[in-house]
């Protein structure tokens, strides 16, 4: 009976450690775990990012940027999505036409130093958008993913930019922030 009680509060304590252990590691990594959310009532959008990446807001003429956390004290560049929102009033365009202009200033950016990786139709906050990916070489190689999408009088543009060598370590975060971005 004894070895029976024993055993009964080792087994107890065990599980009382494990779960303090799955509690203090969700805790500890919550950050990269949850999604934040973030709203522009000016833009008229919301897009959910990354609980350990941070934001800056109205800079560069983008409406928002999100940026990854360095990875280490040698990380020297942050990845990052970017939302710009441009009025189009005063210049209606058709998203194929927007799609022509937007490639077109890209190219002329990169000029030769630009690989095409995908060019194709896709969809944004349920929207019809063209997905434009490629390669910037320079000094720095970039990969930059542009997703663009028309909506009333406004382009909405979600642009994620990384070193060439992170693109992967980012991208499955970056498809569930474009996957939650909405146009209200």
């Amino acid at each position: 009976m004894d070895r029976r009680i024993q055993e009964s509060k080792y087994l107890t304590i065990g599980i009382i450690g494990l779960v303090v252990l799955l509690i203090g590691t969700l805790f500890i990594f919550r950050k990269a775990i949850f999604m934040n959310s973030y709203q522009s009532r000016a833009d008229h959008f919301s897009i959910k990012y990354p609980g350990s990446w941070s934001k800056e807001e109205n800079k560069g003429g983008a409406a928002v940027i999100f940026m990854s956390p360095l990875a280490s004290k040698l990380d020297t560049f942050r990845e990052n999505v970017n939302v710009v929102v441009q009025d189009a009033s005063g210049n209606r365009m058709s998203l194929e036409k927007y799609t022509e202009m937007a490639t077109r200033q890209v190219s002329m950016v990169f000029e030769e130093n630009i690989e095409l990786v995908e060019s194709t139709g896709t969809l944004l906050a349920g929207k019809p958008a063209y997905k434009f990916v490629y390669i910037g070489r320079g000094e720095i190689e970039f990969k930059i993913m542009h997703i663009w999408t028309m909506s009333g009088d406004n382009a909405y543009q979600v642009t994620y930019t990384a070193l060439l060598s992170q693109y992967d370590e980012y991208i499955g975060q970056v498809e569930k922030m474009i996957k939650s971005f909405r146009i209200e």
